[in-house]
C-alpha cells in the first residue's frame, strides 16, 4: 500500500470497493460522454453482468481518501513482445486506464497511482510500460512527461468500429 499525505492506494477488493468503484466508473464515463444520462444503478447492473468477468484480465488499484472514498483508479495488463525475441525484452505492462476525479486532480493521486503501477511493472520484470492518451488531453500529457513518458513516434493508435 502506497501512502500520500491523507491518500493511499491499494488493490480493488470488490467485496469493499464495489460501490465505489462503480460511482467512479460513471464518473469516468461522464468524462468522455458528459450528456450522458447514465444513472448508478445502470453502471452497477453493467458492473455485474460484464465487468466483473472481464476484471480478472486487469490489475486495478483504487486511490482512497481518508474517508476510504475511490478519488482515482488505474487498471492494468501484462502483455509480451512477439517482437523482441530477447528475454529482457519480454514482459511489458499496458495502462488501460489511469483517471482521478476531477475535484481530486493535482493533489498527488494520479501520481500514486502511477507509481504504483511502475512499481509492479517492475516487480514483475517489464522493459517498458505502454498507453494510449488522448491527444486534447494537455493535463494528461504533462502529467505523463513528468515520469519520463515520451511519444512512441512509429506508433498511432487504430481502431475499427464493429459496433455498427
Amino acid at each position: 500500500m502506497i501512502f500520500i499525505d491523507k491518500f493511499k492506494v491499494e488493490i480493488l477488493n470488490l467485496d469493499t470497493h464495489k460501490v465505489g468503484f462503480c460511482n467512479v466508473l460513471l464518473d469516468l464515463h461522464k468524462h468522455y460522454h458528459p450528456s450522458s444520462e447514465l444513472g448508478s444503478e445502470n453502471v452497477s447492473h453493467y458492473f455485474d453482468e460484464m465487468m466483473r468477468v472481464n476484471l480478472a484480465k486487469y490489475q486495478v488499484y483504487v486511490c482512497l481518501d481518508s474517508a476510504n472514498y475511490i478519488v482515482g483508479f488505474a487498471a492494468c495488463n501484462e502483455s509480451i513482445s512477439f517482437v523482441e525475441l530477447q528475454y529482457d525484452k519480454t514482459t511489458q505492462l499496458q495502462i488501460k486506464e489511469l483517471f482521478v476525479r476531477h475535484e481530486f486532480r493535482s493533489k498527488g493521486v494520479g501520481g500514486l497511482l502511477m507509481q504504483r503501477i511502475l512499481e509492479e511493472a517492475r516487480r514483475i520484470g517489464c522493459y517498458r510500460v505502454d498507453w494510449n492518451v488522448r491527444d486534447w488531453n494537455k493535463e494528461g500529457i504533462r502529467f505523463y512527461k513528468k515520469f519520463g513518458a515520451e511519444f512512441v513516434e512509429d506508433r498511432l493508435s487504430m481502431r475499427i468500429d464493429l459496433s455498427h
